[in-house]
C-alpha cells in the first residue's frame, strides 16, 4: 500500500510539460500564424503553414492518426527525409514500407500504447493529440524513430514487431517530450545558439540517452527525455527500469550545469527545475528499492 501511494505521487513537474504551458505555447503559434492573414482552425493548421505545407494533410479526427509509409506517399517524402535526418543527396531507405503481416502485428500494439499513454499521463494526453497529430511509420534499419524541430506535428516510428505496447508507449512519450521542448523553444527560447555552434568542442556534453558526447542542444533534450522516462516507469510501477535512466542522467546534468553559457534565462530555469525534480525522483527510487527488499 505504501509503495502504491508513492508511485501515485509521481509528478512530472516540468514547466514546458504542464498543461497550461502546452496550451499557451500552442495558442501562441496559432495566434502568430493567424496574424499573418491565414485562416487556421487548430495547431496543426498553424504549424503546417510554418513547416509542412507541402504535405497537404488535413486532419480528419481529433485523435492522433497513423500513417503507414507507402511508395505512393510522395507528399510525405520531404518530411520523412527530415525526420530520418537524411541529406538532400541521400534517398529514403528501400526497406521503409512494412508488409501487411507486419502491420497486422504492430498496429494494434500502437493503439494499445496510445491508450496506455492516456492512462499514464491523462493530464497531458490531450496535448499529445493536438501537437502530435500524425505518427508516420516507416522503417529505417538501426533506428527506432524520431522528431525534429522543423517538422513539429509528426512523430516518426521505426518499430519492430517484437515491441510490446509498453515499449511503444515509451517511444511515443520520448518523442512527445522532444516535441514539447521544440515548441517551448519556438515560443520562449531556451538555447540562443545554433546547433552547429553547440556541436563544437566546448559544447559537447555526455548524452543521458546515448551516453556519448553530443552537441549541447541534443544532450539538453536527452536530459528531459530521460527524466520523463523515469516518471513514466515510476507511474507504471517499474522502479528498476526507472533507476536504469538515473545515473546517466545525473552525469549529463552535471555537464550541462557546468556549461550554462549556451542557455537563455528560460533554459537555465528549466534545467534548474529539472535538477530539483531528479533529486526528488532519486529519493523516491531509493525508497521504493528499500521497500522491495
Amino acid at each position: 500500500m505504501i509503495k502504491e501511494s508513492l508511485i501515485e505521487s509521481v509528478d512530472l513537474n516540468c514547466n514546458f510539460l504542464r498543461p497550461e504551458r502546452l496550451e499557451f505555447n500552442s495558442k501562441a503559434i496559432i495566434s502568430y500564424v493567424s496574424s499573418l492573414g491565414n485562416d487556421v482552425r487548430d495547431f496543426w493548421d498553424a504549424i503546417k503553414i510554418l513547416q509542412s505545407e507541402e504535405t497537404n494533410l488535413v486532419r480528419s479526427s481529433t485523435q492522433t492518426e497513423l500513417i503507414w509509409c507507402s511508395l505512393s506517399h510522395v507528399n510525405l517524402d520531404n518530411a520523412l527525409m527530415n525526420l530520418m535526418g537524411l541529406n538532400e543527396d541521400e534517398k529514403l531507405p528501400d526497406e521503409r514500407v512494412f508488409t501487411t503481416d507486419e502491420i497486422e502485428i504492430i498496429e494494434p500494439k500502437i493503439h494499445l500504447a496510445l491508450r496506455l499513454l492516456e492512462k499514464t499521463f491523462p493530464e497531458i494526453y490531450p496535448y499529445f493529440k493536438s501537437i502530435c497529430p500524425y505518427i508516420v511509420i516507416a522503417r529505417q534499419n538501426g533506428f527506432y524513430g524520431g522528431t525534429v524541430s522543423n517538422r513539429i506535428g509528426f512523430i516518426w516510428l521505426s518499430p519492430i514487431t517484437e515491441w510490446t505496447e509498453v515499449e511503444l508507449c515509451e517511444q511515443l512519450f520520448h518523442e512527445f517530450i522532444h516535441t514539447a521542448l521544440f515548441l517551448e523553444e519556438m515560443v520562449h527560447h531556451a538555447m540562443p545558439y545554433t546547433a552547429k555552434r553547440m556541436e563544437e568542442e566546448d559544447g559537447l556534453v555526455t548524452s543521458s540517452i546515448r551516453q556519448v558526447k553530443r552537441g549541447y542542444d541534443k544532450s539538453y533534450h536527452a536530459a528531459f527525455v530521460s527524466y520523463g522516462l523515469i516518471c513514466y516507469y515510476l507511474r507504471l510501477g517499474f522502479f528498476e527500469k526507472a533507476n536504469f535512466y538515473l545515473n546517466p542522467l545525473i552525469i549529463c546534468l552535471n555537464e550541462l550545469i557546468e556549461n550554462q553559457k549556451f542557455l537563455s534565462e528560460n533554459g537555465i530555469n528549466l534545467i534548474d527545475e529539472l535538477c530539483q525534480n531528479v533529486m526528488k525522483k532519486k529519493s523516491l527510487i531509493e525508497s521504493l528499492s528499500s521497500l522491495n527488499k
